[in-house]
């Protein structure tokens, strides 16, 4: 197998990587034209990365001829002059499929109390994360999970699930069938007025509105009758032994 992973976030995928670099014949990384990947562009696994405009996919695969690409977060639908290309094209999800299709998954995971996430593998097709699923694994979000801790628990759950299904991408590995009846969809990407909450509703009416924001990327905030933010930051007193240290 001759793997090429298209990423779309630098966020704790540098580790990701670098497992996949030793465990199969890792390519070419490609990553889009845009800022916040200096440090896996000057990482150890700098010479095998390429940023690159979206157009440029299809000429840059050609070159590497690759049998698998892999994404993960890359921001681009596939068109179908990639994905009808000599190779199999597979996406790595962060929900459980088909629930949670699109963008923004954790903050939305949050505000619905979900109890469960999760990473999805599944074959890429026309569609936005409709493909069939080759692999999924499942953990628990606790009640006291914030964005950020439901972000480094669905990187470790989706490094999982990426490195267990090349192994059976190597074989000739089943495909099931996603209920689309099931799906849930979310196409836009979260704004900063998403992190507004109104004053007048009880802390227990916003409180899982302000665990899925994040104090550095958007924080919480109302706004005072003379227009000024406020941003707001909750903790635990007390974090029982065991707590993720990214959650309240």
């Amino acid at each position: 197998m001759r793997l090429c992973v298209l990423l779309g976030c630098a966020y704790h995928q540098e580790k990701m990587v670098t497992l996949i670099r030793h465990r199969f014949s890792l390519v070419r990384i490609y990553v889009p034209k845009r800022t916040g990947f200096e440090e896996l562009l000057g990482g150890p696994n700098r010479l095998l990365t390429l940023q690159i405009a979206k157009h440029e996919l299809r000429e840059c695969l050609d070159r590497d001829e690759p049998t698998v690409v892999l994404s993960i977060g890359w921001p681009y639908l596939l068109n179908g002059d990639v994905l009808h290309g000599p190779w199999k094209c597979f996406n790595c999800h962060p929900s459980l499929l088909p629930k949670y299709r699109g963008v923004s998954v954790f903050y939305h995971m949050l505000v619905n109390q979900e109890q469960f996430g999760g990473a999805t593998l599944h074959e890429i097709d026309e569609g936005m994360d409709t493909g069939r699923i080759l692999l999924q694994k499942q953990f628990v979000i606790d009640k006291y999970e914030t964005w950020r801790s439901l972000q480094y628990k669905s990187e470790e759950c989706r490094t999982t699930v990426v490195l267990e299904g090349l192994e059976l991408i190597q074989g000739e590995p089943k495909l099931f069938s996603q209920d689309h009846s099931k799906a849930t969809v979310f196409v836009k990407a979260r704004a900063p007025s998403d992190s507004e909450f109104d004053p007048s509703r009880t802390v227990l009416d916003v409180f899982d509105h302000i665990k899925a924001c994040d104090e550095q990327r958007f924080p919480a905030f109302f706004r005072m009758p003379d227009g000024t933010e406020v941003c707001i930051k909750m903790w635990r007193r007390e974090r029982p032994s065991g707590a993720h240290e990214y959650s309240l």
